[in-house]
């Protein structure tokens, strides 16, 4: 008697119901098999990553979704709920992070050169870096003699900040294609985009004292 009043106890407790085969856990309506409504401990987690793309619907307008995010100060796991941006501008990241891949054609006069390219994303929400990148022409150099032949292309491909929004800028400093070459140039530049809720901007002040090599004091980083 003492056993089955315990887990009366239990069950009561946690608030337990059933609805159209769904258990919730201080829930009246689970919308899952097993939907708890509020902090879960478990040993292990399996995830079937197995989903074929049919049972993964899409969201609709307005609808929320949620990140695991693991916590580097406690042994636990939490959640980020997000809003769906619902159509909206294809710049909007409601996302700890995304990748964003641009195919920028080069002009007529200098056909390695992307002097500056406006990505549109919001400098004060998202911190934007770039992930890779490739140019589809091979480059020679603009210049001529023993110093110059000694060189190698260098691409400088970088992102920065202007007016409010990130920029792109791709460039071999010194180098193009052949004059000879038909083909339009073209830059494929993927970035990365943190939502700046997670990024964290640590700015470090280096002098080398005329020294052209150095280290930290210390790990910035330790997680």
């Amino acid at each position: 008697m003492k056993k089955k009043i315990q887990l009366m106890l239990l069950f009561s407790a946690c608030a337990m119901s059933a609805q159209s085969g769904n258990v919730g856990i201080n829930t009246s309506t689970p919308e899952e098999k097993l939907h708890v409504n509020g902090t879960m401990k478990a040993k292990d987690i399996i995830l079937d990553l197995n989903a074929s793309a049919s049972q993964i619907p899409e969201l609709s307008p307005g609808e929320n979704y949620s990140f695991l995010l693991k916590s580097t100060t406690a042994n636990r796991i939490t959640t980020y709920n997000v809003q769906s941006s619902g159509g909206g501008p294809t710049n909007t990241f409601p996302a700890p992070f995304g990748i964003i891949q641009y195919n920028i054609s080069t002009d007529n006069g200098d056909r390695d050169w992307v002097n500056a390219y406006n990505t549109k994303i919001n400098a004060s929400k998202y911190v934007v870096i770039v992930n890779s990148f490739n140019f589809n022409l091979p480059v020679v150099l603009n210049s001529t003699g023993v110093a110059a032949r000694r060189l190698a292309p260098v691409a400088q491909v970088y992102t920065y900040e202007q007016g409010g929004t990130w920029w792109i800028k791709a460039d071999y400093n010194g180098f193009a294609p052949p004059s000879s070459t038909t083909t339009a140039g073209l830059w494929n530049v993927s970035l990365m985009i943190f939502d700046k809720t997670f990024a964290r901007n640590t700015p470090v002040t280096v002098n080398l004292a005329g020294a052209t090599t150095g280290a930290a004091t210390s790990a910035l980083i330790t997680n």
